[in-house]
């Protein structure tokens, strides 16, 4: 009852003048167990995929190219944690499956199409032009049971969400050579880009009546000037850029003035625009050392339409979206046999984009999540070790240490991330074996340490502090015929162990998937 079946097969040829590929893909997912022979947290599916792509050489220079995609999700038996147990304050509660919403199997369904058309022209007035048009487009229908949240009790939940992107962006590149191994590269352009939202509540009973939203039609439209440099000077290599947008967007009139809850009134928004910047440096120290250093700026938008959500004055609403700000220093190399790196980070951002449930419907079964921003910050380090110690053997590992906070208004001051946010302290080794040509093997083992971020008085606010484990996976590769044949195993010796999973309105500990066998062939005829 947790067989998954993955398969793809595609077709492309080159003439020269034209060339063309096609891939089509199914999967086939049953929830796998846990250890003890129960299922773990998750929901069976269904998925059929496309992907497909043209171009063509129109003059010499001059390319043209045409990429689309197609994915169609319909979802199956879900599985989760046991209200009842949750209620109970069971520590490991239950996962069973979820009594499906009756209207599932028909109406159920998450579908996505994306097209592309780019023009590349090698010589434009000295420079090389890309022009690309591109669109998007996402269905979600939504037909679940909140069963959990329930006290196990039906709870059925229906609600539409469509979404769509369209948008052109424009580039030119130019070189200069600035003689005596000195070279700079220019790349600068125009972006635009129109994203529209709605999600609908439905009648769980007749899905064709509206009975509200979860989020109003909300359109919003940015333009994006950009510039970026990198000049060479011998074993120095320097970077930077900067990037500045202006946001116009609107709440729009879908189904509006028809006393629906959580209507918003239509109207713009308030107009807003953001600036980033980036640095970088690489100095290659030896002919095969490297240090540098870079500084970003990101920025994350969302939530616009939950932030629309009964709000009777547009233009308070503001697009601004949540700037972080990232360093990052290391060191990468090789030493002979020895492949390295080592590298330490740091973000942080002022008012980070997040989600906080709304308050106006405390103790509802559903609530909507609506906007927040609070200010957090994430660290940590990282390095990674191979050693090519014969021709038919390598070993290697890689370690990952990761601390983070953010700022809670209950608390009134800054607490740790957990697990679900950023990853304990981790240790990997391996070891590659390849006895033969034809024969490949790989054994890998992973200690994750415990997660004790949290005080006593964290905890019984609800934060989760997690324990270590030990994970062994194997997987090896046998040249067989015209192609590979494939077998691994993950979590080999069937450890259990926690996985962190959102259930009955908080987080909630439930065993993770135990050892899982997997077997594959792959071809390529040309």
């Amino acid at each position: 009852g947790s067989f998954q079946t993955d398969l793809y097969a595609g077709i492309g040829q080159d003439t020269g003048a034209i060339d063309y590929y096609v891939g089509v893909g199914y999967q086939d997912y049953d929830v796998g167990r846990d250890p003890d022979g129960n299922r773990v947290v998750g929901t069976e599916f269904g998925a059929v995929s496309l992907n497909a792509n043209v171009g063509a050489e129109l003059s010499e220079g001059l390319r043209l190219r045409m990429t689309g995609t197609f994915y169609r999700e319909n979802p199956g038996q879900e599985f989760n944690v046991s209200g009842v147990d949750v209620d109970a304050g069971i520590p490991f509660p239950r996962v069973i499956g979820v009594t499906p919403n009756p209207r599932r199997d028909a109406e159920g369904r998450d579908q996505l199409w994306t097209l592309a058309l780019t023009l590349e022209a090698d010589d434009v007035l000295g420079q090389k032009l890309n022009l690309m048009g591109y669109g998007m487009g996402q269905q979600f229908r939504q037909r679940a049971n909140f069963q959990d949240f329930n006290g196990g009790n039906p709870d059925f939940f229906s609600d539409n969400r469509t979404n769509s992107t369209y948008g052109f962006r424009g580039t030119l590149n130019k070189d200069f050579n600035l003689g005596s191994d000195a070279r700079l590269n220019l790349t600068y352009g125009l972006d635009w880009r129109r994203d529209r939202l709605i999600r609908l509540l439905l009648d769980p009973d007749d899905t064709s009546v509206v009975t509200g939203f979860i989020a109003p039609e909300i359109i919003l439209n940015s333009t994006g000037l950009f510039g970026q440099a990198e000049l060479k000077l011998g074993a120095l290599r320097l970077s930077g850029g900067v990037r500045n947008e202006w946001y116009r967007g609107r709440i729009g009139d879908e189904l509006a003035g028809l006393g629906l809850s959580g209507e918003g009134t239509p109207g713009r928004l308030a107009p807003a625009s953001l600036l980033l910047a980036n640095l970088g440096a690489v100095w290659a120290v030896a002919e095969a050392v490297q240090l540098y250093a870079s500084f970003n700026q990101g920025a994350e938008l969302t939530q616009l339409g939950r932030a629309a959500r009964r709000a009777r004055d547009p233009s308070i609403i503001s697009p601004e979206p949540a700037r972080s700000d990232q360093y990052e220093m290391g060191v990468r190399g090789k030493a002979g046999a020895l492949d390295f790196t080592l590298a330490g980070f740091y973000s942080r951002s002022a008012a980070a984009s997040l989600l906080q449930p709304d308050p106006a419907c405390a103790g509802q079964s559903f609530c909507p999540l609506i906007p927040l921003r609070v200010p957090q910050r994430v660290w940590g380090a990282e390095a990674t070790a191979r050693w090519q110690a014969t021709k038919q053997l390598a070993v290697g590992g890689l370690f990952t240490w990761q601390r983070g906070e953010i700022f809670d208004e209950d608390f009134e001051r800054f607490i740790p991330f957990g697990a679900d946010t950023v990853s304990p302290t981790r240790v990997t080794a391996y070891a590659d074996w390849s006895p033969i040509d034809a024969v490949s093997a790989r054994l890998q083992a992973t200690w994750v340490g415990p997660a004790n971020f949290f005080t006593p008085a964290e905890q019984a606010f609800g934060f989760i502090n997690t324990p270590s484990n030990f994970l062994v996976d194997v997987s090896a590769g046998w040249q067989l015929g015209p192609g590979e044949l494939t077998v691994g195993a993950s979590n080999l010796f069937n450890r259990r162990f926690e996985n962190i999973t959102l259930a009955a309105g908080g987080f909630t500990p439930a065993l993770a998937q135990g050892r899982q066998v997997s077997i594959g062939y792959r071809l390529k005829l040309r």
